[in-house]
């Protein structure tokens, strides 16, 4: 129940990613991820999922980036 359109949308926003991105990305049909966006349709169990298990990959990458930094930093 957590990826919700709006969810999909912000994260999207965040990261700077745009639907032909997750269409490759992720592997989604085209008509899959267009017509979730466009509210016609609900996501798989299996399609949510990936979506979220996708955004938290750029998050984790997000704070390694950080940590990264600050070590590069501290030398």
């Amino acid at each position: 129940s957590l990826i919700t359109i709006e969810w999909v949308t912000k994260k999207m926003r965040l990261y700077g990613i745009n639907s032909k991105d997750l269409q490759r990305q992720i592997g989604f049909e085209k008509e899959t991820i267009n017509d979730f966006l466009k509210l016609r349709t609900q996501l798989k169990p299996l399609e949510k999922s990936s979506l979220y298990y996708y955004f938290q990959s750029f998050e984790t990458n997000k704070h390694y980036l950080e940590y990264l930094k600050k070590k590069c930093y501290e030398k």
